[in-house]
């Protein structure tokens, strides 16, 4: 499962994210494929908690499936 842990939080931020941007693009905020759409997008998030939640070490204890990025690069160095 080493390749999930890569990108496990970033999914966990991305798909309700972009669940939401999709909803905005929905036709009828009142029907029920709306709401079918949203308890789908939810369950999944929920899914990939209970994964992340199972696939942490105890033992190792601290911070684990830490991802770092460089925003930007150049002189600000952040």
């Amino acid at each position: 499962m080493n390749g999930f842990d890569d990108v496990a939080l970033l999914l966990l931020i991305a798909v309700p994210m972009f669940g939401a941007i999709a909803m905005m693009f929905m036709p009828g905020s009142d029907s029920e494929e709306t709401w079918y759409f949203a308890i789908f997008i939810a369950a999944i998030s929920f899914a990939l908690s209970v994964v992340i939640f199972a696939d942490y070490d105890y033992d190792l204890g601290g911070f684990q499936l830490l991802r770092s990025y460089e925003w930007l690069p150049g002189p600000l160095d952040i």
